[in-house]
């Protein structure tokens, strides 16, 4: 329970960044193929709640070989998750973002590949 509770808190305080300030984000040159903005929240939800039960399942095997490097991974891409909304949308610093995006995927892939 606790994996899902601290999941999805970092998703909901990433959530609240990014209804602050509109405007900006509609301005925004933005590709064709972007999803409408409705399914950003029960997709986000349902991401962010599948995260905590993979970090749960993980954490019940955590004294396996590699299991506590796989949560600290885990840790690490759920700080970058957390940090990239503010930093997109409070603080509008698309570069800065852009590098969080590329550790947030180099972070994820180690986390996925320790996961199974």
């Amino acid at each position: 329970m606790l994996a899902l509770l601290l999941c999805n808190a970092v998703g909901i305080a990433g959530a609240m960044f990014t209804s602050t300030d509109t405007a900006w984000y509609e301005g925004l040159l933005k590709p064709a193929f972007q999803p409408p903005g409705w399914i950003f929240g029960p997709l986000c939800t349902a991401l962010y709640t599948m995260m905590g039960v993979a970090l749960y399942r993980v954490f019940e095997r955590r004294d396996r070989v590699g299991g506590r490097k796989a949560l600290w991974l885990f840790g690490g891409q759920l700080l970058l998750n957390g940090i990239w909304s503010p930093i997109f949308f409070a603080a509008r610093a698309v570069a800065p973002a852009l590098f969080v995006i590329v550790a947030l995927a180099l972070l994820l892939t180690l986390t996925i590949t320790r996961f199974l």
